[in-house]
């Protein structure tokens, strides 16, 4: 499980534990999963999705434009530092 927070210079956006977060990296597109390595990027403007299951066991898919910024990954916890943010 990863736990990841959406901020921008005027609020924390959302903090959510989920199964994966997909982002687009200024390289490419980036795929995080649990117990990844510890990670820093830059970010490009793009969608940033991530899944995790429902009470019910169903997955679902959350998706957020979000501007330029960067990650960083360090035990389970995915921070996500960037100029705007909004829900899709």
């Amino acid at each position: 499980m990863l736990n990841i927070k959406i901020i921008t210079p005027y609020t924390l956006v959302l903090q959510e534990d989920v199964d994966s977060v997909t982002l687009p990296g200024s390289s490419g597109q980036l795929t995080i999963l649990t117990d990844h390595t510890l990670f820093i990027s830059s970010l490009k403007e793009g969608v940033l999705y991530f899944r995790q299951k429902n009470s019910n066991g169903k997955e679902m898919v959350s998706y957020f434009k979000i501007g330029k910024g960067f990650v960083e990954v360090e035990k389970n916890i995915v921070t996500i530092l960037t100029a705007a943010a909004q829900k899709m």
